[in-house]
């Protein structure tokens, strides 16, 4: 399977270099809501004070990330070096590699992909990295562009493609994902016991690149006082307010992002481009 280059020519910076070339832009995917009020969630004031700077723990430093600076920057990954995939987690016949064949900015995204994984439980194809500090409370946003193929399996039980956790957590109290759960429907999980579905299937574009962006608010390690909010090319989709979710009291240290599926009856397969995180809100611009 092939599909044409969505960046033309390789820019200086690469993340959101060239100009929006190749992200189609289409009807935005329909409001989901679990039915859950996020008025009690405030995200933070966007908008970099300088480039270039290290970022810290502030939020009020910028970093720069390709040719966009990030207000308190904490990971820039544009998969440009070979060291971007080096150590990815694989199940059996799984693959997550560089490649140039669909690409949102610069030369290179991450393809990862699962096989059939009915009747054998879970498959992954994903990578780690960890921040520069641990977070546990204050505000996190991570931020990614994914491609979809229309090929790639709908009939799941879950497939979470993006999360925040604890890399020293075993029992994950600390995770908080963007999961797509049977035939593209959406979902927020925080934690093993929490789940937030969407009410829509087909709530994500194919096809085309697509936005997507984890606001966190963490609040006191362990109390229910955590808000989680996601959005879909800039437009909010679901929401956990503050008193419903609790994060674990290891905060969170680490961001996957790739496949990790379950039950799903095909091959799923996913590019990803241009992984930002952030203590200010990072967008889709």
């Amino acid at each position: 399977m092939s599909f044409p280059r969505c960046c033309l020519a390789p820019c200086l910076g690469a993340l959101l270099s060239c100009g929006r070339l190749g992200y189609e832009e289409t009807t935005r995917p329909p409001f989901v809501d679990a039915g859950l009020d996020a008025g009690s969630f405030e995200v933070p004031a966007s908008g970099p004070d300088g480039a270039g700077d290290v970022g810290d723990d502030s939020g009020g430093i910028s970093t720069l990330c390709g040719s966009k600076a990030l207000a308190g920057g904490l990971l820039c990954e544009t998969f440009e070096t070979p060291a971007s995939v080096v150590d990815p987690t694989l199940s059996s016949g799984a693959g997550a590699e560089r490649v140039t064949t669909v690409v949102f900015a610069g030369n290179h995204s991450l393809r990862a992909t699962v096989p059939n994984m009915m009747g054998q439980g879970g498959g992954a194809a994903y990578i780690t990295r960890t921040l520069g500090s641990r977070r546990s409370e204050g505000p996190l946003f991570v931020r990614a562009f994914m491609f979809l193929p229309a090929e790639s399996e709908t009939r799941r039980d879950w497939l979470v493609m993006l999360k925040l956790f604890a890399a020293d957590d075993s029992s994950s109290a600390s995770k908080i994902s963007f999961d797509l759960i049977d035939r593209d429907a959406l979902q927020l999980a925080v934690n093993p016991a929490k789940q937030f579905p969407g009410s829509a299937t087909n709530a994500i574009p194919r096809n085309r690149w697509f936005c997507v962006e984890l606001a966190v608010f963490l609040g006191a390690a362990g109390s229910p006082s955590s808000a989680v909010q996601l959005y879909i090319d800039d437009a909010l989709q679901l929401s956990v307010p503050q008193g419903t979710a609790t994060v674990g009291p290891l905060g969170v240290n680490a961001i996957q992002f790739g496949l990790d599926v379950a039950g799903a009856r095909g091959t799923s397969e996913v590019f990803i481009d241009n992984v930002a995180a952030a203590t200010e809100r990072i967008g889709c611009q």
